[in-house]
């Protein structure tokens, strides 16, 4: 169960809220630039609050776009970077640096 004062506390960080109270900049760049990767065992369950994340933006319609997430079967929140997701997760921040030193 989630702690009601700590959730209370992190509440700016809530990106679902942020959504829903400005989904035509937040949903755009998390539709756009946001890349989530989190394990199916995680121990502080992210997964969950990931996967209520993307069904708010598919309430917005910012689905498959450049943005991506993965819930990794299997994976702990120790081991999800050393799935296929992360390296993945790598390959597209080095050809987002990559393309950035060209400009």
């Amino acid at each position: 169960a989630i702690d009601g004062g700590v959730a209370g506390r992190c509440g700016g960080a809530d990106l679902a809220e942020r959504v829903r109270r400005d989904p035509g900049r937040v949903g755009r760049v998390a539709r756009d630039r946001l890349r989530i990767i989190v394990g199916d065992a995680d121990e502080f369950e992210l997964d969950r609050g990931v996967e209520l994340f993307v069904e708010t933006l598919g309430g917005f319609g910012f689905e498959g776009e450049a943005g991506w997430y993965a819930v990794v079967p299997g994976a702990t929140h120790g081991s999800v970077l050393a799935s296929e997701a992360a390296r993945l997760l790598m390959d597209d921040l080095a050809d987002h640096a990559e393309a950035q030193l060209e400009r």
